[in-house]
């Protein structure tokens, strides 16, 4: 017997396959989809918080959209998992030497920009599409603001964190593209 999530115990399957092929291609595996898990976080400032490590175990990579303060925040995130980061306004020399301006990633065949953004925020949406103007982006995660932000703007979803030492994101893509976001408080 197996166990449902909600706790009811149900028959197991049986399968026609033999017990090789049943391990590579049960019914149950063929419906699950794979979703990259993705953990956002941006406006750290040299300041990464304990519960950051457990916050995003588990994920499939980091994003930091800038302002990281010190190159040991690249490193202490690589601990965790693969990690893509940008610069930011207030980031030094040695952040700006191991990070780029701009990233464009292609995940399960969603497009994603990332940049730190800047100048005034009633125009930082304006100065994003501008950026990425020509990379056929789905959705564009920033920071800068350090107000969250989850915000669909024409074909770009427009995702922003927040404040690195308050809130953190997290982004799902699913294997066909589709996407889900989140913000959580830290």
């Amino acid at each position: 017997m197996c166990r449902a999530d909600d706790g009811r115990q149900i028959p197991e399957a049986r399968s026609r396959f033999s017990p090789l092929t049943s391990r590579l291609s049960s019914p149950i595996s063929q419906h699950r989809r794979y979703m990259l898990k993705i953990g956002v976080i941006s406006d750290t400032h040299g300041c990464l918080l304990p519960r950051m490590k457990t916050l995003f175990g588990g994920v499939d990579l980091i994003l930091h959209a800038g302002d990281i303060g010190d190159t040991g925040i690249i490193s202490e995130l690589e601990e965790i998992a693969g990690i893509e980061a940008v610069f930011g306004n207030m980031d030094n020399s040695m952040v700006r030497a191991k990070t780029g301006e701009k990233i464009v990633l292609d995940k399960n065949g969603c497009r994603i920009g990332l940049a730190h953004g800047g100048g005034s925020p009633y125009t930082i949406i304006a100065r994003l599409e501008n950026m990425f103007r020509n990379d056929n982006v789905d959705i564009i995660v920033f920071g800068h603001t350090h107000s969250p932000l989850e915000e669909q703007v024409g074909d770009i979803f427009f995702f922003n964190p927040g404040d690195g030492r308050k809130t953190a994101g997290f982004l799902e893509i699913e294997e066909d593209g589709n996407f889900k976001t989140r913000i959580v408080r830290i």
